[in-house]
């Protein structure tokens, strides 16, 4: 009789256990906890890009106080490629925390490289003296009246020295007041000038194949 009991009371448990495991019902995630996290993400990720977008000012910023010198502004090209490559790669790779340090990193440190590099440039060019390119390469197609003989660099300024050659008997030069030149993406403006005249005057040719030569200061 007791093993009847002790029986009846095991199936009894069983079927309470049974009955309360039927009856759970799964529960659903809470959604709030995906959109905070993707939120937290999008956030890391506009913290990035803002300091990045602060990294290429002050590249700009420092471009613009180069001097006219161009193994200074080559390095300051390579120098600063170097940089936006290293944190956008970071950016791509949705290492937001990655890209945001090194943007802010490397704006500390531009400043002073570049200003060491600019302070090396300027001793090189001291005032009185130059630095003189023959020959420079020109990207941009002049008139086949006009070459390029030498490229002068002063400390506060450029001068440029051309030579023009007479093609017919009615030739004439003159140059244009607003006239500049671009120099490794620097826009250069007209200062003063030598050997030719403003427009609207002309200073005309002798013969065919007449060279003069004249300068520009910028």
């Amino acid at each position: 009789m007791k093993r009847i009991f002790v029986i009846f009371l095991l199936c009894v448990g069983f079927m309470n256990t049974y009955s309360q495991f039927s009856s759970f019902t799964p529960q659903a995630g809470d959604p709030s906890i995906l959109q905070r996290s993707l939120q937290n993400l999008q956030r890391r990720k506009d913290m990035a890009v803002g300091e990045i977008a602060n990294l290429y000012s002050l590249i700009n910023e420092y471009r613009s106080k180069l001097p006219n010198d161009y193994e200074l502004q080559q390095w300051y090209n390579d120098y600063t490629f170097k940089l936006i490559k290293e944190t956008e790669e970071e950016l791509d790779a949705g290492n937001y925390g990655n890209a945001y340090r090194l943007a802010i990193q490397y704006q500390g440190q531009l400043p002073s490289e570049t200003n060491n590099k600019i302070a090396q440039a300027n001793s090189k060019i001291s005032r009185g003296s130059s630095i003189v390119y023959k020959n420079p390469i020109v990207t941009t197609n002049l008139s086949q009246m006009l070459s390029i003989n030498s490229v002068e660099l002063f400390y506060d300024k450029t001068i440029v020295t051309f030579s023009c050659k007479s093609i017919d008997s009615d030739c004439w030069m003159s140059i244009n007041p607003s006239a500049y030149i671009v120099a490794n993406g620097k826009k250069l403006l007209l200062e003063g000038y030598n050997g030719i005249v403003l427009e609207p005057s002309t200073l005309s040719f002798n013969y065919v194949g007449q060279i003069l030569n004249f300068e520009l200061i910028l």
